[in-house]
């Protein structure tokens, strides 16, 4: 599906295009001639290094383009780079479930503007009168979190977010955690749809990688089961696509 692109974001497209492919080739002269050592993100022997390095590279220039520009008074129209096409409930709250992402920045105004109205994840992203942020800790953010989803209110939260229990062991990218089912638990309590969607750069706007959709109005699946499949789908789609992610973006 082709979105609306303004015209300073075309131009921005065809800069950091051109860019990249040169970063790129250079980046991948110096890692065949041994002055680098490879970076871990170079894991898919079914994508070449350098295709990799570009897709890298092209995150890496767009997210710096789009940290100031969101902050200038484009920001609107840097709002329109966003093409959210995952189907939603029309009558229901819903739990979105995402990766930390390289386009966080932009990702936060646009929910401001587009009614999910509550965030719930690592960090702070944001303050404002539409957002209420809660890290889901205590008694209160409980309250409030269920409420809004049984308010048909949409949430979204990280799934690469580990603690120090032991009741949903997950390996991740070659580590072994202990993940959050957090996540699965909302979405059961109240009866929700549990949507994976994983944002990523193509073509100079920001698209949705749909994953896992699970109905817990339809059966109630063990929450632990949930949040593993999510984790290794994530997994997947980060060796496919490293620049998805925001640790190999730095």
């Amino acid at each position: 599906m082709q979105i609306y692109q303004p015209h300073q974001s075309r131009i921005c497209t065809i800069f950091y295009s051109v860019v990249s492919y040169i970063t790129a080739g250079i980046h991948y002269a110096m890692l065949n001639a041994g002055l680098l050592n490879p970076p871990s993100y170079l894991v898919n022997p079914r994508r070449s290094a350098y295709k990799t390095l570009r897709h890298i590279w092209c995150a890496r220039i767009f997210r710096s383009m789009l940290s100031i520009l969101v902050r200038s008074p484009l920001r609107r129209d840097m709002l329109k780079l966003v093409n959210f096409t995952v189907p939603l409930p029309v009558s229901s709250g819903c739990v979105i479930v995402i990766c930390h992402t390289p386009w966080q920045r932009l990702l936060v105004q646009w929910c401001l503007e587009n009614d999910f109205g509550l965030i719930v994840a690592s960090g702070n992203w944001t303050h404002r009168k539409k957002l209420i942020h809660r890290k889901a800790k205590g008694f209160m953010d409980m309250r409030e979190i269920v409420n809004h989803l049984q308010n048909n209110g949409r949430i979204i939260i990280a799934a690469d977010i580990f603690d120090h229990l032991d009741n949903c062991p997950v390996k991740f990218l070659g580590n072994a955690f202990n993940a959050s089912i957090l996540p699965a638990r909302l979405a059961s309590l109240t009866k929700v749809p549990l949507i994976v969607a994983i944002p990523a750069l193509y073509n100079g706007s920001i698209h949705f990688i749909p994953g896992p959709h699970v109905d817990f109005k339809v059966f109630k699946p063990d929450a632990g089961t949930i949040v593993q499949n999510v984790i290794s789908f994530l997994e997947k789609e980060i060796i496919k696509d490293p620049a998805i992610w925001p640790l190999y973006v730095k």
